[in-house]
């Protein structure tokens, strides 16, 4: 009965034993099973990478737009191969006597061993080697001329800031080197960068910075279907140029402000240049110059109006001012002219009015031509233009010339009878 029980005991123990080596060999098996699934499941859920510009990055490491359908691609020397073209219209052996009885084909092709005598063999100048590219991308780099956009657009909290500035009336901060769209400022919104059309009624736009193809347009909205809510404003609109560098492509347009009832008002505090300063038809202008400015090309369309203030100390250094629009030059700085200024209508006050040296520049007018005060010099005429004729009057109030070869007409202008009133006359 011992015996029996025994060797039940040890069988029961032998089975439990298996039964635990079973299961220790089970176990890790499972827990690797669990282990690899969620690395699995991890590596799934990387996001696709970005580049530096936001652009995303596809599995052969060519970045991806957006706004662009095309891949970013540059050919490398991977995208050619190399074709020779045979070009020296000889066969291999050509001279030599045909030993083998063959021609040259698929199946058989010369070597020496075909030939008695010395024959033509193929070099390097029997070839023309042309790189072929068997790449199918097209090579593009993203730009601005496909929507790429690699120096983003001010976040939209900055444009809400922007909106509270012009409810508060206070000033608005526009620094346009940055910009991948021209500034434009109607007077009753603001148009920043594509983010929408923010009421800043008031706001005085303070306009730093440099470029060569970003404009500023100040004025009227000159859309054909307009809402409610952008019809024009009667205020003017008020512009700060604090250090505004303009150049190349880039202008400063100025459009009539509610239909030409109101002006924009601009003050310059910081030194600056402008390529192009555009007056559109009926637009009004006032320019404080309170620091050295140089403006290359100005024109004045039909019945605008320009008025410049220039600061006593301050000189505002002009290239070609044409137009049908009148100009006033007053303040107690220097106008310094180094092209010539040909408008409809000119009013000088204080100001001193000044031409290149030797005497080639010509400051005139079409219609009206009036000298309050200041000072002219350095001229080849202040005056009317050969193209006028009729009755003009020279209107000369007060003010000094000097080095100024003619005023009034020049001597080949014989179709003006001229009034002169005031200077004793």
């Amino acid at each position: 009965m011992k015996k029996r029980q025994y060797l039940i005991f040890h069988r029961t123990m032998a089975a439990l034993l298996v039964l635990f080596l079973m299961l220790s060999d089970l176990l890790p098996s499972v827990y690797a099973s669990t282990d690899e699934s969620v690395n699995y499941t991890s590596e799934n859920e990387n996001d696709t990478p970005e580049n530096e510009n936001g652009a995303s990055e596809n599995e052969n490491g060519t970045s991806e737009n957006e706004n662009c359908s095309l891949e970013e691609h540059t050919h490398s020397e991977a995208c050619y191969e190399e074709q020779k073209t045979l070009i020296c219209g000889m066969e291999i052996g050509q001279g030599a006597e045909n030993l083998c009885g063959m021609e040259e084909s698929e199946s058989h092709t010369h070597d020496e061993t075909c030939f008695s005598g010395e024959g033509h063999v193929h070099t390097q100048e029997c070839y023309q080697v042309e790189r072929i590219l068997v790449c199918e991308k097209e090579e593009h780099q993203h730009s601005e001329a496909c929507g790429f956009d690699d120096d983003p657009a001010p976040e939209a909290a900055s444009v809400s800031q922007l909106a509270e500035a012009g409810t508060n009336n206070t000033g608005s901060e526009i620094v346009i080197t940055n910009y991948n769209q021209n500034f434009v400022a109607y007077n009753y919104y603001c148009f920043l960068l594509s983010t929408g059309e923010l009421s800043v009624g008031g706001t005085v736009y303070t306009i730093s910075g440099s470029s060569a193809n970003r404009s500023v347009i100040i004025g009227d909205h000159t859309g054909d279907e307009l809402n409610e809510n952008q019809q024009p404003k009667t205020e003017d609109i008020r512009v700060e140029l604090k250090g505004l560098t303009l150049s190349g492509d880039a202008f400063f347009e100025v459009r009539p402000v509610y239909y030409g009832a109101n002006e924009v008002a601009a003050t310059v505090t910081a030194a600056s240049s402008l390529a192009r300063l555009n007056l559109t038809e009926n637009a009004k202008m006032t320019l404080t110059v309170n620091a050295d400015t140089e403006i290359s090309n100005l024109t004045l369309a039909e019945n605008s109006q320009l008025n410049v203030i220039v600061a006593d100390g301050v000189t505002l250094s002009l290239g070609n001012v044409t137009g049908e629009g009148s100009l006033r030059l007053s303040g107690a700085g220097t106008v310094a002219v180094s092209g010539s200024i040909a408008v409809k209508n000119l009013e000088i006050t204080g100001a001193t009015v000044s031409g290149s040296s030797g005497e080639t520049t010509v400051v005139s007018a079409t219609d009206t031509l009036t000298l309050h005060s200041g000072t002219v010099q350095n001229l080849a005429l202040f005056g009317y233009a050969d193209s006028v004729s009729g009755t003009r009057t020279l209107v000369l109030e007060s003010g000094n010339f000097y080095n100024v070869a003619a005023i009034g007409v020049g001597e080949s202008n014989t179709g003006v009878i001229l009034n002169i009133t005031g200077l004793n006359s």
